[in-house]
């Protein structure tokens, strides 16, 4: 596929290695991208892997349709704050949000010094179900939720037990995506953000595939009839999931960000 077509077809469940080292030139001088999906040219809608070298900047710019990016690596530093001081990694996706998403621009705290030190939940943070009586904890931040095209982004942290160790084969169900779902119904990708998860069921060509830290996945809607998808992990892991929108691009034409 070329640059301005690369797993645009989100009708097909695809995935991509972290460990994949097939990274790209950007137009911009130490700026390297590596591709997740695109469809279209340098004005995309888009999902990338981005990384700066310490010192790189990449010109002024605008997004139509809105952007969206996670920081993995490093501290960012945007158009109007100068060049990075040093070496970033960030998610971004562009050009993914309707017209009535776009509004000032929100910056969330993702970090999780104190979920990791301490038995207590920050604030933004919630404890939620676990799918299996094993797994000692399953935490929740909420980072979008637009309910009428049911699109819903989180930042998730699986927290298996340490007391039965990393070795079981069948490692531990943190997640699991049922006919009739919210993430069966609009598709959903992930993004891992640290540690590794393992989908063992219903997971096409990821199946049986290790997913290590930056590995990323993209699901389509549920066909009729299709049988669960089980996540799993033997290890702390993070995950960023994003859920519902993948049904809506596959039903409507958007143009610069407008839905038409």
């Amino acid at each position: 596929e070329s640059l301005q077509m690369f797993n645009s077809d989100l009708s097909q469940a695809t995935f991509i290695d972290g460990d994949e080292n097939n990274w790209i030139p950007s137009p911009a001088n130490g700026v390297l991208r590596k591709l997740l999906d695109r469809d279209g040219g340098e004005a995309a809608r888009a999902t990338t892997l981005v990384r700066f070298n310490e010192g790189a900047v990449f010109p002024q710019h605008s997004h139509p349709g809105g952007e969206e990016y996670l920081v993995l690596e490093g501290v960012f530093s945007d158009q109007l704050s100068g060049p990075q001081k040093e070496g970033t990694l960030i998610f971004v996706k562009l050009r993914q949000m309707i017209d009535t998403q776009t509004s000032s621009p929100i910056v969330v705290d993702t970090n999780l010094p104190a979920l990791r030190k301490t038995k207590s939940l920050p604030s933004n943070w919630e404890k939620i179900s676990s799918p299996h009586k094993t797994l000692s904890q399953i935490s929740e931040m909420l980072l979008f939720y637009e309910p009428r095209y049911q699109e819903r982004v989180v930042m998730e942290w699986w927290d298996p037990p340490t007391s039965l160790g990393t070795e079981d084969p069948q490692k531990f169900v943190c997640r699991v995506v049922e006919e009739g779902s919210e993430a069966a119904i609009g598709g959903e990708e992930l993004l891992v953000v640290s540690g590794q998860l393992q989908i063992v069921e219903g997971a096409g060509p990821t199946h049986g595939h290790v997913l290590g830290v930056h590995s990323w996945v993209r699901f389509p809607p549920f066909v009729q009839g299709q049988g669960p998808r089980i996540y799993t992990t033997s290890q702390p892991c993070q995950v960023y999931i994003k859920t519902g929108h993948i049904a809506m691009e596959l039903k409507t034409t958007r143009v610069h960000g407008v839905l038409q």
